[in-house]
C-alpha cells in the first residue's frame, strides 16, 4: 500500500494487468480497480524492487479487545518510564568498557522475567528545551544479563564486579532517529537496560516502553536510600547570634515574626557583625528559606519565621555554607557536578543523585557550575519536595519516582 493514497505498482498483478484474467471470478473479488494506493505484487517483484521491511508492533493501547481477539493476540504486559540524559550527570555515552565510570552514569532499568519471553523495547527521544537547536542526537540502548545478585542497586564502575553483567543485546547501530524499537527473546532472569546516546554529554529526555508476553517486573535503579534524615544535621554557625536577635527584634511585626524581606535584612546584619565577606542572599533565596523553615501553621496563607525558626535557619545555613566551601577546593565560589555530588554525599541526603541531577538542570547553565546561592535555593526546594513526595508516597497518592518528581518540579 502506498501510504500517500495515490500512485500504485503498474507491473505484474497490478490493477489492470492481464494476470488477473487467469483467475476465477470468485478470486477476482479481492481486487479493487481504483487508484486508492493499494495494490498486489508478486513476491519475486517485491524482493526485486524493495530493499527494506519494517514491522509495526501493535501495542495494548493500540488494539481494541475485539481486534485482539480476532487476531489471537496474546496479552502484552507493558512498563513505561520517562528519563533524561543530563550533561555531566547522566549522559555517559555508549559502553566503552564494563568498568567505565562515565557509561554507568547513564539511566538504568532493572527488568526481571521469571520465564523465557519475547519482549519489545522502544526508546523514544522526547522533544524538549534540553536540546533545542540540536538535531543530531543518536540514541540507543544496551541490555545486560546479571550473573550475580537478585536485588540490584544502581550499577557503578566500583560495584560492577558484584553483579558480573553480561552484554547480551543492543539496539543496533546508532543513527539520529528519534525512536528505536527492537524485538528480542530474553531468558528468564534479571536484566539491566541502559539507554544511552552515541556521544557523551548530549542532553535529551526520553520515553522508554517495555512490552513482554510474560509477566515482568521493571524498576528504575536510582540510588534511593531506604532511610535518612528529614533534614541535614547542622551544628556550625556562620552568623552572629547577637546581631541576628537584635535585627529580628527590630524588624518583627506585632505577632513576633518576619517575612522574606525581613530575613534579607536580618542575614545581612548577622553576616556583617560576624565579619563574613558576603553580601547576604537575594529576596528570592530568602523566600525559599522562609518557605522551608516556615513556623506558621499550615492553614496560614503566608510563610514567616519566629525567633526559634530563625535560629534554626541560621544554624542550618551556616553548615550549608561551611560544607559548600569545604567542597569548593579550588576556591572558585562555584561547584561542578562532581563537587556537588560530593556535597550531597557529605549531607547523607536520601536520593542525593536525583537531587543533584534536578538542581544541575535548573541552575547549571552553559558553564556547568552552580554558585553557593544557587545551591541554597535548589537545596531548599529539594528538601521541601522530598518531604512532600514522601508524604504523598506514604498516602499512595503519587505514581512516579523521586527523580521524575524532582525533574518536573525544578523545571517549573
Amino acid at each position: 500500500r502506498n501510504p500517500w493514497g495515490r500512485g500504485e505498482w503498474n507491473g505484474s498483478w497490478s490493477d489492470k494487468s492481464p494476470e488477473w484474467n487467469s483467475l476465477s471470478k470468485k478470486k477476482k473479488t479481492v481486487i479493487t480497480r481504483k487508484d486508492d494506493g493499494e495494490f498486489w505484487i508478486s513476491l519475486t517483484d517485491f524482493r526485486k524492487y524493495f530493499d527494506e521491511l519494517e514491522l509495526c508492533h501493535l501495542s495494548p493501547d493500540g488494539l481494541t479487545q475485539e481486534l485482539a481477539d480476532n487476531l489471537h493476540v496474546s496479552q502484552w504486559h507493558i512498563s513505561e518510564h520517562y528519563g533524561s540524559w543530563v550533561k555531566d550527570v547522566s549522559a555517559g555515552g555508549p559502553p566503552s568498557s564494563l568498568t567505565s565510570k562515565k557509561f554507568w552514569s547513564n539511566p538504568q532499568f532493572a527488568l526481571a522475567v521469571s520465564r523465557d519471553t519475547t519482549v519489545v523495547i522502544s526508546l523514544f527521544e522526547v522533544d524538549s528545551l534540553l536540546h533545542r537547536g540540536i538535531d543530531d542526537i543518536s540514541i540507543g540502548f544496551v541490555i545486560f544479563k546479571l550473573q550475580k545478585g537478585n536485588n540490584p542497586s544502581r550499577i557503578t564502575a566500583e560495584n560492577v564486579h558484584e553483579y558480573s553483567p553480561q552484554l547480551i543485546e543492543t539496539s543496533g547501530p546508532y543513527w539520529p532517529y528519534r525512536e528505536r524499537t527492537v524485538r528480542y527473546t530474553l531468558e528468564a532472569g534479571l536484566h539491566v537496560i541502559v539507554p544511552c546516546t552515541f556521544k557523551a554529554n548530549q542532553a535529551a529526555e526520553f520515553y522508554l516502553r517495555i512490552f513482554s508476553v510474560e509477566d515482568m517486573s521493571v524498576k528504575s535503579l536510582i540510588e534511593l536510600q531506604t532511610s535518612g534524615p528529614d533534614l541535614v544535621p547542622m551544628s556550625i554557625k556562620n552568623v552572629s547570634d547577637t546581631a541576628v536577635d537584635l535585627a529580628f527584634d527590630d524588624l518583627a511585626d506585632t505577632t513576633g515574626v518576619i517575612d522574606a524581606v525581613g530575613l534579607v535584612k536580618v542575614l545581612q546584619a548577622g553576616l556583617a557583625a560576624a565579619d563574613v565577606k558576603q553580601d547576604g542572599y537575594s529576596l528570592e533565596t530568602c523566600r525559599c528559606l522562609v518557605g522551608l523553615f516556615n513556623t506558621q501553621s499550615s492553614s496560614s496563607s503566608s510563610c514567616s519565621l519566629n525567633k526559634d525558626g530563625l535560629r534554626k535557619l541560621c544554624s542550618d545555613l551556616g553548615t550549608w555554607q561551611a560544607t559548600f566551601r569545604e567542597v569548593d577546593t579550588d576556591s572558585s565560589q562555584d561547584l561542578n557536578v562532581d563537587q556537588l555530588n560530593t556535597l550531597f554525599q557529605k549531607f547523607d541526603f536520601p536520593a542525593g543523585r536525583e537531587a543533584v541531577e534536578a538542581i544541575f538542570r535548573r541552575y547549571g547553565g552553559r558553564r556547568g557550575h552552580i554558585t553557593e546561592e544557587d545551591f541554597v535555593q535548589g537545596f531548599c526546594k529539594t528538601l521541601q519536595q522530598y518531604r512532600t513526595f514522601k508524604q504523598l508516597q506514604h498516602d499512595r497518592k503519587v505514581n512516579m519516582t523521586f527523580r521524575e518528581w524532582m525533574l518536573s518540579v525544578l523545571q517549573t
